[in-house]
Parts: structure tokens; C-alpha cells; sequence
């Protein structure tokens, strides 16, 4: 490799970025700048709570909303048997609640490239919220299943579109893992309390879909914060995204500078800051150029949204499935007491609250997301394999419990970890396809599980998970390792 060339006079300012090495990757020269150089702008590390005055609120909304979707979905789980027994039906029959929450998902995901012609993000935020409100409000009724059902339907179309764009906005803000967990941690917190409150108010007599109520009354305040705390969302982001925009044609800049040092001219040091400055120049003027918007059908050809879409896919289908179903696994297959199994469902939810409140941050900067991703998800598979061959109730609890814990903090490092991989015009785009694709998954497997279990046993439960969760360390393993570039050797990825 040849040495370092240090360039110095009008050129640095074109060069010279803090700690910063351009590596010119036709013939592997490395091109050093010592020291930041005025003028010359830095890469944005994210939003900061400071950048805009309703930041903060806004991350607060947004872990209330999670709040409000973690009591939602955490409650069918203690509530699945006596929904049975209420309306007389069987496994398959009230597995529908999840398919139509799918169908929710997938329909926006269809619709997902007109979403942003026809209204602004501000409003999709709030008409997810609404949606969200109408489903609680449609299950609290009590009615007939196809009302339960249907209301479902429109919790699938909330989630999909509140949890994309929680996703777009969280992955912006600088330490973007911090407040994905936060995010995360909150909707944890509501799935962890949720099976507390409905197996208490089961045992008390209380009719199940009273519980909603609650959750109807949290969604209404919901509504109208966010409409008011998020009315200039757009403009918002817009100025962070021109930020980026400046940086990459300040990139693109240096890059086209640099471009003929390695043409093998013979020009001179004066001859290269002359070329360098007017290539300055002429870059310049494709400032006043509008930064480059993704389209759909770009997102939609993109590998790498695909592998994070099925990445989400088996990892909320593994999530769901657990917190659903571990409550009839251990009534039916290990005939567990009935008042304190329900207890075992807030076990797992409260690990993984846990884990992405208290662990996504410290495994993010130890080990980074790439790293925590995968030792994360190969501790699930082991304890979920345990709570499988261990037949005693109290340690299938523990179990299921850390396994809770260790999982928790893999949905937003894996964001964090999309924020850095897909590229910057295509990432809101790409958030509605794995969010509403991937999140499809946790609404699709419980249904799976639930049909299954119909004719061969609620013992699939944990079968289903394991592969699941293998399915996603396989997929994460396919991951690039960093934007464009390939891996050469798969076990790279364990180091």
C-alpha cells in the first residue's frame, strides 16, 4: 500500500475532517487530514432533544403511545382461555384476532408508498393513534367475535403505521439505541402489567373485556397529544434530512477532488490544490439541488430492507408467540395451577421490559449492535429450549423470564443497526415495509401456532419459537457489515 500523502494548502479544506481517513479505493491510497478544518461541515450524528423545542414531548408521547400498544397486546395472552370459554370456540376460531391484526399490517404495507402523498406525517401519526382508539374501544364492547375480531383489524392498521414512523423518528435522534429502548422498554412495561391486571380482574369476577376500557380512556389522551405535540414533525425532519443532504454532497465533493490524483498524470502539488479548488467550486453550485427522495419501488428492490423485513418477522412471530400462548402451554401441556399461571406471561413481558431499558444501551456500546444483535438471539434460542425440556413450572418461569430479558433489547438494536445499513433517502420508505411487513409476524405465527396446536397440542408453542429465532440468527448472519460492503468469511460475524 502506498504511504499516506498529506496535503496541504487550499486543498485540506476539502480534505481535512476531524480524526477523518478518506480511503481511495482504486488503488488503496490513504489520504490523511489532521485536524477538523473550518467551513468544512461534519457528518450529523442525529437529532438532539435540543434541536427542536418539542423533542422531548415527543419522545414522551411516543412511550406513552408504546405503553398504551404493550397493555394492548399484552393481554390476550392472560386473557386467551377466558376468551374461549366466553364465546365457546377453540384454538383455531380465536386465533383469528392475530390474522386480522396481519391483515391490518399488510394493508399498509401495500399502501404504504401513496401514505406520504396524501397526508403528512403529522396526520399519520394521528389517525394511528385513532385507529389504535377505535380497536380498543371495538373490544371493550364485549360484542359479538366478528366485532372482536374486526377491531383487531384496526389495531394492525395503528401499529403499522404508528410503529414506522416511531421507528423513523427514534432512529434519527442522536444515541438512536437509547431511545429506541425507551421506546421499546415502555411498550414492555404496558405487556408486562397488562397479564397482571387481567388475570387479578379475572379472578375477581370481572368480565374480561373490561380491561380495554382502560386502555380506551389512555388511547383517547394519546390522540390529542399527539396531534398537537407533533404538528410540525414534518418541517423537523425535513431540516435534519437537508443536513444529511449537505453532508453527502460535501462527500461527493471530495471524492470528485480526489478523483484524479490517482490518474497517474504527473501534475504537480500546485497543479492538484488548483483542480481540487475548482472541483470545489463547480460541486457547489448542486447545492441549491433538493436532496434525493427514495421511491417504493426503490425500497421495494433494495435485498437488504427484505432481509430486515423477515428479520422482524420471525422476531415479533417468536415474541407474540411466546407472550400469547405460554399461558396455555403451561395449562394444557404441563397442567400448571390456573390463578398464578397467568402470572408467567408478566414474567416474560417484564424480562424483556427489562432488557430493552436496561441492557440496549450498555450492549450497543460494548459490543455494538451487529455483535448484541447476535449474542442476543442465540441466548433466546438456548433458554427457550430449556423452558422446553425443563418439565417443572416454576423453572419453565424463570426461564422464559430471562428469556424475556436477553431478547428484549434485539428490536432496537436492530433498528440502531438499519439506521446505519440502509441508506439515508430510502430509510422512512423502508420503515413502513419492516415495520408493517415484519410486524405481520407477530400477528401471523400466534394465528400459526394457535392452528396448529388445534391438532397436534399446545406443546408447538415452543417448537415454534426455536425456529423462529433461529430463522433470525440465519438471516442476521446474511447482514452486510456495513453499507455496500460484503462479508468474505461468515463466521466475521461472530467477532
Amino acid at each position: 500500500m502506498s504511504d499516506p500523502v498529506n496535503l496541504n494548502g487550499p486543498i485540506d479544506a476539502a480534505l481535512a475532517s476531524e480524526n477523518a481517513v478518506l480511503q481511495v479505493a482504486s488503488n488503496g491510497m490513504k489520504i490523511e487530514g489532521p485536524n477538523a478544518t473550518p467551513g468544512l461541515l461534519e457528518k450529523p450524528d442525529g437529532m438532539l432533544l435540543s434541536d427542536a423545542p418539542k423533542n422531548l414531548y415527543r419522545v414522551i408521547m411516543l412511550c406513552y403511545w408504546s405503553f398504551c400498544g404493550g397493555l394492548s397486546d399484552g393481554a390476550p395472552g392472560a386473557l386467551l382461555p377466558t376468551i374461549e370459554a366466553h364465546y365457546n370456540i377453540s384454538y383455531s376460531i380465536v386465533s383469528l384476532i392475530w390474522m386480522f391484526n396481519a391483515i391490518g399490517y399488510l394493508t399498509i404495507a401495500f399502501f404504504a408508498g401513496k401514505l406520504d402523498r396524501f397526508a403528512s406525517k403529522h396526520i399519520q401519526l394521528t389517525c394511528a393513534v385513532f385507529c389504535m382508539t377505535i380497536c380498543y374501544a371495538l373490544v371493550a364492547s364485549g360484542g359479538p367475535f366478528e366485532v372482536i375480531v374486526l377491531g383487531f383489524f384496526f389495531g394492525g392498521l395503528g401499529l403499522a403505521i404508528g410503529l414506522s414512523l416511531t421507528n423513523v423518528f427514534l432512529g434519527r435522534m442522536h444515541n438512536s439505541s437509547k431511545y429506541l429502548g425507551y421506546s421499546s422498554g415502555s411498550y414492555g412495561v404496558g405487556a408486562t402489567v397488562a397479564p397482571l391486571i387481567a388475570t387479578a380482574m379475572i379472578d375477581r369476577g370481572i368480565k374480561w373485556n373490561y380491561f380495554y376500557l382502560i386502555v380506551v380512556g389512555l388511547s383517547c389522551c394519546n390522540v390529542v397529544a399527539i396531534w398537537f405535540i407533533f404538528s410540525d414533525i414534518d418541517a423537523d425532519l425535513s431540516a435534519y434530512n437537508e443536513k444529511l443532504a449537505d453532508y453527502d454532497r460535501q462527500q461527493e465533493a471530495i471524492v470528485c477532488s480526489l478523483s484524479f490524483i490517482t490518474d497517474g498524470s504527473g501534475q504537480t502539488k500546485e497543479e492538484l490544490e488548483t483542480k481540487a479548488v475548482e472541483n470545489m467550486g463547480e460541486q457547489d453550485l448542486i447545492e441549491t439541488v433538493s436532496p434525493k427522495i427514495g421511491t417504493m419501488s426503490e425500497a421495494i428492490r433494495t435485498k437488504i430492507v427484505w432481509l430486515f423485513s423477515f428479520f422482524v418477522l420471525c422476531y415479533q412471530g417468536g415474541e407474540v408467540s411466546i407472550g400469547g400462548w405460554i399461558v396455555t402451554f403451561l395449562l394444557e401441556y404441563r397442567h400448571s395451577n390456573s390463578t398464578s399461571t397467568g402470572y408467567v406471561a408478566s414474567g416474560f413481558w417484564g424480562g424483556l421490559t427489562l432488557g430493552r431499558l436496561f441492557l440496549t444501551h450498555p450492549l450497543a456500546l460494548f459490543f455494538g449492535a451487529r455483535r448484541g444483535v447476535l449474542y442476543t438471539s442465540i441466548l433466546g434460542v438456548v433458554l427457550v429450549v430449556l423452558t422446553w425440556v425443563v418439565n417443572h413450572v416454576i423453572v419453565e418461569a424463570v426461564f422464559i423470564s430471562l428469556a424475556g430479558l436477553v431478547t428484549g433489547p434485539i428490536y432496537p438494536l436492530m433498528i440502531s443497526r438499519a439506521a446505519d445499513l440502509i441508506d439515508p433517502h430510502l430509510f422512512s420508505l423502508s420503515m413502513v415495509i419492516m415495520t408493517a411487513f415484519g410486524s405481520s409476524g407477530g400477528a401471523l405465527f400466534p394465528f400459526f401456532t394457535g392452528l396448529i396446536g388445534e391438532y397436534r397440542g399446545s406443546y408447538v408453542v415452543m417448537p415454534m419459537v426455536i425456529s423462529l429465532f433461529g430463522s433470525m440468527i440465519i438471516i442476521w448472519l446474511v447482514m452486510p457489515l456495513a453499507r455496500g460492503v460484503k462479508l468474505v468469511k461468515w463466521w466475521q460475524k461472530f467477532v
